[in-house]
C-alpha cells in the first residue's frame, strides 16, 4: 500500500491535496464555480450545453455532488418527458398537422386579416400550450412571414408577437415548455409533490391574456416597421419545377382545379396547364381537370415527394421503363456539373429515363425560372434536380459526368393520414396527465412508441427531432442543482436572504424570487436559472414559514416569461435570426411586457396559490 502511495505522481497528490483543503468550505467552492458558470453563460464563448457540461463535470471532480445524484439526474423526469414531447412535435410536423394549420391560417387571413392575424396568435398560444413551443415557432416562421406579406406588413412587425405568444403559451401548462417540466423535477427531488399539468393554467392565462393586450396597444408603436430584407418569405426548402399528370381514376378528374386538395396545399402553385390543345397560364383555378392535362408547378421538396406517393398522379418525367422495383428506388439532388454535355440542354436530351431509368421529379435554379415546363427547360451548372432511381443507377450516372453532389432529398413526404393518429397521441398524453392516470413521462413514452410503431414518423427523423443539447444542458444543470443542494450553498444564500425578507409581506419575497428568475433569464439560458433559483426558492419560502410551493410556480413564470432579449429565450433567438432585427427591437417592447406580464404573474401567483 505505501509503495503504492509513493508511486502516485505529483499531478494526481496535489488534486487530492487540493479536494482536503476545500473540506468545509464546501459551500463557497460551488458558489464560486456557479459564478464561473454564469460568467460563461454570458461570455458566450462556448455554446451553453458545453458550459453546462463543463461546469457539471467540475462539480463531481471536486466532489460537490454524490454518485447518487449525478445517475439520478439521468432518471429524473424532466429529460425524459422533454425528448418525448421533441418527438411528438416533430411527428406533427412531419405528418403535416402543423402545415395545415398555416395554410389554413393564410387563407383565412387574405380574406379577413385582423381576425386572420387574431386567429393565428391566438392558435400559436393553444399549440405552445400543448407542445413545445421551439418547434411551434420554426414551423410558423415562414407562416408569419407569409401573413405579414398579404396584410402588407413588415415581417417585423409579426414574428416578435409571435414569439411572445409562444412563449406566454407555454406557461399555461406543464408541457408548454422544457422549463417547466425542469422545474418540476428539480421540486419534486427536494420534496415537493409533482405539479399536475393544468395546475398553473389560472396563471398563465392571466400572463397570456395580459400579454395579449399589452402587445395588441404597445405593439404598434414599438414594433420596427422594417423592410430591409431581400426575400423575407424564403423558408429554407427548395421549390422545385415540376409536371403532374392524373391518371384514370384519380379522384380530380372532372373537378376545378381549386377544388382539389391535393393541388392546393401551402407549397404546390400551379403556374401552367398543358391540354391536348393548348397551353394554358389563366384561369387555372376554374380549369376542370381531364385526363390527358398535365399540370406545371413549382412545388417545395416536402410536397413533391408527399405528390409523388400519391395515388393516380404521375410526377415528373420519365422515359423509358424503372429500373428495379418500387421497394428499390430511393430519391436524390443531383447538382448539374460544367460538362460540356449538360450546359445547355434541356432535361428531356439528357435521356436519363432511358440511360439510367429514372424519374427526373423536379429541377431547381436559385433565383431564377427554368422555363415554361420541365421537358422544355434549360439546364445550366449548378442547377439542382429531384431524382428517383436505384442505388446502382446513381452510381452509374455520377461515373457518366453529367451530375454530380447526389445528396439525399432536402425534405421528406408529409404523411398527412397519420396526421389524426398523432393528434390523437398528443390527446391522450393530456387527457391522462390531467386525469392522473399515470405520470406525463410514462404517457409521453407510450405515445413516441406508438406513433413509432404506427409509421407517423420515421424513426432516424424521431431522432433527430430531439434537441440533443437542451437536454444536456437539462441533465448537466440537474447536477449542479443538486451540488449546490448538497454542498449547502443553496442553505447559505437562504440564511443571507432570509433576514431581510423575514416579517415583511410574502408577497414581496414572492415578487423578489419573480423578478431574480426574470432578470437572470435575460442574460443566461432560463433552464439553467430555473434550475439554480428553483432550490433557492424552496428554502426561502421553508425559512419566512410560507408555503414553497408558489414560489417554484414563480421560478417557472420568471424564467420562462423573458421578452426583453433575443437570447434569454429561444423562441426570441429563432424570429431574431428570422426577421433581421436588431437587439433593442426587444428592449423597447420586452421591456413593458416583462414589467407588465410580470406584475400580473406575481398577482395572479398570490390569488390562485394561498400562501
Amino acid at each position: 500500500m505505501q509503495e503504492a502511495v509513493k508511486s502516485e505522481s505529483k499531478p494526481l497528490r496535489s488534486w487530492r491535496k487540493s479536494i482536503d483543503i476545500a473540506v468545509g468550505y464546501e459551500a463557497f467552492l460551488a458558489l464560486g464555480l456557479l459564478s464561473l458558470l454564469f460568467a460563461g453563460f454570458v461570455s458566450e464563448r462556448f455554446a451553453p450545453d458545453v458550459t453546462a457540461a463543463g461546469a457539471a463535470a467540475l462539480f463531481v471532480v471536486f466532489g460537490l455532488v454524490p454518485t447518487s445524484e449525478v445517475l439520478a439526474a439521468f432518471a429524473n423526469p424532466a429529460p425524459i418527458t422533454i425528448a418525448a414531447m421533441f418527438v411528438i412535435s416533430g411527428a406533427l410536423v412531419r405528418t403535416g398537422a402543423l402545415d395545415a394549420l398555416a395554410h389554413w391560417v393564410v387563407a383565412a387571413a387574405s380574406r379577413r386579416p385582423i381576425a386572420g392575424t387574431a386567429v393565428f396568435l391566438l392558435a400559436t398560444l393553444l399549440a405552445s400550450a400543448v407542445m413545445n413551443n421551439t418547434p411551434v415557432v420554426i414551423v410558423l416562421i415562414p407562416v408569419a412571414i407569409r401573413l405579414a406579406r398579404s396584410l402588407d406588413l413588415a415581417a417585423t412587425r409579426m414574428l416578435i408577437p409571435l414569439s411572445y405568444m409562444a412563449v406566454l403559451g407555454g406557461t399555461c401548462t406543464l408541457i408548454g415548455t422544457s422549463t417547466n417540466l425542469l422545474v418540476d423535477g428539480v421540486a419534486q427531488n427536494a420534496g415537493l409533490e409533482p405539479f399536475s399539468i393544468l395546475e398553473i393554467t389560472p396563471v398563465g392565462l392571466v400572463a397570456a391574456v395580459t400579454g395579449g393586450i399589452v402587445l395588441l396597444i404597445l405593439g404598434p408603436v414599438l414594433l420596427p416597421d422594417r423592410r430591409d430584407r431581400a426575400d423575407p418569405g424564403a423558408d429554407g426548402e427548395a421549390t422545385f419545377l415540376t409536371e403532374l399528370r392524373p391518371r384514370e381514376g384519380y379522384r380530380g378528374l372532372g373537378t376545378k382545379v381549386s377544388q382539389i386538395g391535393d393541388m392546393n396545399r401551402r407549397g404546390v402553385e400551379i403556374i401552367g396547364i398543358r391540354t391536348r390543345s393548348s397551353v394554358k397560364s389563366e384561369g387555372l383555378s376554374e380549369h376542370v381537370l381531364e385526363f390527358g392535362d398535365r399540370l406545371i408547378a413549382k412545388v417545395t421538396t416536402s410536397e413533391l415527394l408527399t405528390l409523388r406517393n400519391l395515388q393516380g398522379v404521375d410526377v415528373g418525367l420519365r422515359q423509358g421503363p424503372a429500373a428495379g422495383d418500387a421497394t428499390d428506388l430511393v430519391v436524390a439532388e443531383a447538382i448539374v456539373t460544367l460538362s460540356r454535355r449538360s450546359r445547355g440542354v434541356r432535361i428531356a436530351q439528357l435521356a436519363i429515363g432511358h440511360r439510367y431509368g429514372m424519374r427526373v421529379l423536379g429541377a431547381h435554379r436559385h433565383g431564377e425560372n427554368l422555363g415554361p415546363d420541365l421537358s422544355t427547360a434549360l439546364l445550366r451548372p449548378a442547377d439542382k434536380l429531384l431524382l428517383e432511381g436505384t442505388p446502382e443507377a446513381f452510381a452509374r450516372m455520377t461515373e457518366a459526368g453529367d451530375l454530380a453532389a447526389i445528396t439525399q432529398a432536402g425534405g421528406r413526404a408529409f404523411r398527412r393520414r397519420k396526421a389524426p393518429l398523432v393528434l390523437l397521441a398528443l390527446i391522450a398524453v393530456v387527457a391522462l396527465a390531467v386525469a392522473g392516470i399515470a405520470e406525463i413521462s410514462i404517457l409521453a413514452l407510450v405515445a413516441v412508441s406508438a406513433i413509432l410503431v404506427l409509421r407517423c414518423i420515421d424513426n432516424d427523423e424521431a431522432w433527430g427531432a430531439i434537441d440533443a443539447s437542451v437536454l444536456v444542458l437539462v441533465i448537466s444543470m440537474l447536477i449542479v442543482g443538486a451540488g449546490l443542494q448538497h454542498s449547502g450553498a443553496v442553505e447559505l444564500i437562504v440564511d443571507a436572504v432570509a433576514p431581510l425578507l423575514i416579517g415583511q409581506h410574502p408577497l414581496v419575497a414572492l415578487a423578489a424570487v419573480f423578478v431574480l428568475s426574470s432578470v437572470l433569464t435575460e442574460a443566461v439560458t432560463n433552464n439553467a436559472v430555473a434550475v439554480v433559483v428553483t432550490p433557492l426558492a424552496i428554502g426561502l419560502a421553508e425559512q419566512i414559514g410560507a408555503d414553497p410551493r408558489p414560489f417554484v410556480v414563480a421560478v417557472m413564470f420568471g424564467a420562462s416569461a423573458s421578452f426583453a432579449t433575443p437570447i434569454g429565450y429561444q423562441t426570441n433567438t429563432l424570429v431574431y435570426g428570422a426577421g433581421n432585427y436588431r437587439f433593442f427591437d426587444f428592449l423597447k417592447i420586452g421591456i413593458p411586457m416583462n414589467v407588465i406580464v410580470g406584475t400580473a404573474v406575481v398577482g395572479a401567483t398570490w390569488m390562485f396559490f394561498p400562501f
